[in-house]
């Protein structure tokens, strides 16, 4: 009897032993998994935030080797991708301001009425401001801070370049707060106002009698510069309001 309880007892303990170990062995190779796996997932936020990941190593499992060599060919492809991209966009923008430059002037030669010279040397530099602005992203160039903008001069600025009452049956209403400033980027701002005024003037016509009366209207809501262009047209139906936002 006493040799049978002390048997008893020391497979107790080995077994107890052998479960303390099975557990230590299953957090270390759980470790040993997980570690590439969490590499990984830190690698693959990193192009969301516009970074570009280091390679990852190939080694271990053949799962995770054959994970990690797909991941960095990714990476690769998209490094090339962005390089073409970056490629294309540097050589339009750098042609384009060879016929803006020989064009302006042109204009600054030609016999023209002051104002028009004066709105066609505007389009001109604006169209500059654009492109220099691609040369920057193409470049990848760190974005510019934002600085004070007056909106109520923009929105001047921008109805009279689109010299739409120049045009047949239209008139345009301006109902401009003064000095009305927000912190931005001007030329962001001039395109957007830019589009505003030209899907007016394409889109806005009262469809019984043909005319364009626009409004334009520059306002304060506590914090925020509101800018409003208001036509007659027939609006945009509500199916495609994503699609135009886009």
């Amino acid at each position: 009897d006493p040799v049978a309880r002390n048997i008893g007892t020391q497979w107790i303990g080995w077994a107890a032993v052998a479960l303390l170990l099975s557990v230590l062995g299953a957090i270390l190779i759980t470790r040993v998994i997980n570690r590439p796996l969490a590499r990984l997932t830190v690698a693959a936020e990193q192009p969301g935030r516009g970074q570009t990941p280091a390679a990852l190593p190939a080694t271990g499992p053949v799962e995770i080797r054959t994970v990690n060599e797909s991941f960095n060919r990714m990476v690769a492809d998209l490094g090339k991708l962005e390089a073409d991209r970056a490629v294309l966009l540097a050589g339009i923008s750098h042609d384009l301001r060879t016929p803006l430059t020989r064009l302006r002037l042109e204009l600054e030669m030609a016999e023209l009425p002051t104002q028009t010279r004066a709105a066609m040397i505007a389009d001109l530099v604006q169209m500059d401001a654009i492109v220099r602005q691609f040369l920057d992203y193409a470049r990848r160039a760190p974005q510019q801070p934002a600085e004070p903008v007056d909106v109520s001069a923009l929105v001047g600025e921008a109805v009279s370049r689109a010299r739409i009452e120049q045009l047949p049956q239209a008139t345009v209403n301006l109902l401009i707060a003064p000095a009305v400033t927000v912190r931005g980027y001007r030329t962001e701002i001039d395109r957007a106002l830019d589009n505003l005024l030209m899907n007016a003037v394409k889109y806005g016509h009262d469809p019984a009698s043909d005319r364009l009366d626009l409004t334009v209207s520059v306002t304060t809501d506590g914090q925020e510069a509101v800018i409003a262009v208001a036509d007659h047209g027939p609006g945009v139906p509500a199916e495609q309001i994503e699609r135009l936002l886009r």
